[in-house]
């Protein structure tokens, strides 16, 4: 199959058992704009195997094999080898800092404190309370209550982490962890982003462009996740470096107890 994207192509091919069984594997090969402003070409394996075999694994699977070939501007080709994900990865401290204020999402489409304070009383309601009690169990009560701070988010934020030595990212095992490290400023634009949240990496460091989104829940039965990824397409999961906790906020970053 091959689908038209904006600046890009997606040529897909499904490994089967038999004809007209279920596909057991993808070989995806994208052509054209991987993230902006980088054009080439990207070979992804993904294997549907975990989605079929206990221990099951829900959501959307994440290519095992992938292979990148990058033009620039101005004629530089780069040629990376081909990249093994790993299977499990590793969690690390990091310290996220915000400094300056901007208006949260929440405050942007228009939400008030009764908003806030209507939710908290759902969640005493006969019947919401049972609700509201499994969503603690899952760390996902932050979706009824909201921070204190919740109408504002920082208009930058700054990583660090003194656990350096020896950690490598999932998905691109040649760059160091220290690569997340940085200054991140939110983007302006409005309407391109998951909740409009999107923060920039800074500099021109020997890394690939990083931006720190909300992935997206796709059924909304659960919390957007903050993300850290080469690409600023949530939906490229392939690109995606490193995540945050569920119940991590952008808000979070202004108080300086959560760091």
């Amino acid at each position: 199959a091959i689908r038209r994207f904006r600046r890009r192509w997606a040529i897909t091919y499904y490994a089967k058992r038999s004809y007209g069984s279920d596909a057991l594997a993808e070989l995806k090969i994208l052509v054209g704009e991987l993230y902006h402003p980088v054009l080439g070409a990207r070979c992804e394996i993904t294997s549907f195997i975990p989605a079929k075999k206990a221990p099951i694994v829900k959501g959307p699977l994440e290519p095992f094999l992938s292979k990148t070939v990058t033009y620039r501007a101005g004629g530089i080709l780069k040629v990376n080898p081909w990249t093994i994900r790993l299977l499990e990865t590793s969690p690390i401290d990091m310290s996220v800092a915000g400094a300056g204020r901007s208006d949260s999402f929440r405050v942007e489409v228009g939400l008030t404190e009764k908003a806030a304070t209507t939710l908290r009383k759902h969640t005493k309601k006969k019947g919401k309370d049972k609700d509201f009690a499994a969503s603690k169990k899952r760390n996902e009560e932050r979706r009824w209550i909201y921070p204190a701070n919740w109408k504002e988010w920082p208009a930058t934020m700054v990583l660090s982490s003194e656990d350096l030595e020896g950690v490598t990212l999932a998905s691109h095992d040649t760059t160091h962890i220290s690569a997340l490290c940085g200054t991140y400023e939110r983007a302006r634009c409005k309407h391109t982003f998951n909740q409009n949240a999107m923060w920039k990496k800074t500099g021109a460091p020997p890394h690939p462009h990083l931006h720190l989104l909300l992935q997206p829940h796709k059924s909304r039965t659960g919390p957007d996740v903050g993300v850290i990824s080469t690409s600023p397409d949530t939906d490229d999961s392939s690109c995606i470096v490193a995540r945050f906790s569920k119940k991590w906020q952008p808000c979070d970053a202004l108080e300086e107890t959560l760091h």
